[in-house]
C-alpha cells in the first residue's frame, strides 16, 4: 500500500497484516544529474517492491535529503523509526546511498543509470533488483 488516499481504506481494513514499512531515502539536488537519477531509480524500485508485496508492505513518502551525511541521515532515519514503530513491526529504508550501505534496517541497492534504457530493459533491471530485495526481506521475516 502507498501513501495515497485510495489505499487508506484498504490499509485500515487490513492493518493487522501490514507489518512492514519501507521508506525510500532519496536525494534532492538541482546541481547533480546523478542525484536525480538516484531519485528516479529508487522511486521506480520502491513502487515495484510495493506492488509485489501489496497487503504486507506499506510504502511511505520519501525521506528527502540534500547532502549524504551519514550522521544526519541516520538521525533523520531514527526519527522516522520512532514514529513508524508505533504502527509497524518491521521498518526498512531503501536507498542507493553508499554512506548508508552498512546501516541498520537499510535495504541498499546500487543505483543503476536507467535514463537511456528502453522500457523493457528498464523493467527487467528493476524486477531483478526487487527480486534481490524480496529475498532479503523473506530471510529477515523468517528469522524473526
Amino acid at each position: 500500500m502507498r501513501w495515497e488516499i485510495k489505499d487508506w481504506d484498504l490499509y485500515k481494513q487490513s492493518k493487522e497484516y501490514v507489518d512492514t514499512v519501507v521508506v525510500p531515502v532519496v536525494p534532492l539536488s538541482l546541481k547533480n544529474k546523478q542525484q536525480l537519477e538516484k531519485h528516479e531509480y529508487l522511486t521506480l524500485l520502491s513502487q515495484e517492491l510495493e506492488k509485489q508485496l501489496r497487503g504486507r508492505l506499506f510504502l511511505t513518502p520519501p525521506l528527502v535529503y540534500f547532502f549524504p551525511e551519514k550522521q544526519r541521515l541516520e538521525t533523520d532515519m531514527n526519527n522516522w523509526k520512532e514514529i513508524l514503530s508505533k504502527h509497524f513491526t518491521y521498518i526498512f529504508f531503501l536507498t542507493g546511498e553508499e554512506v548508508l550501505k552498512e546501516s541498520q534496517d537499510v535495504l541498499w541497492s546500487p543505483t543503476i543509470p536507467i535514463e537511456n534504457m528502453d522500457q523493457s530493459l528498464k523493467k527487467k533491471v528493476i524486477q531483478d533488483q526487487v527480486a534481490q530485495i524480496l529475498n532479503i526481506l523473506l530471510q529477515y521475516w523468517n528469522s524473526r
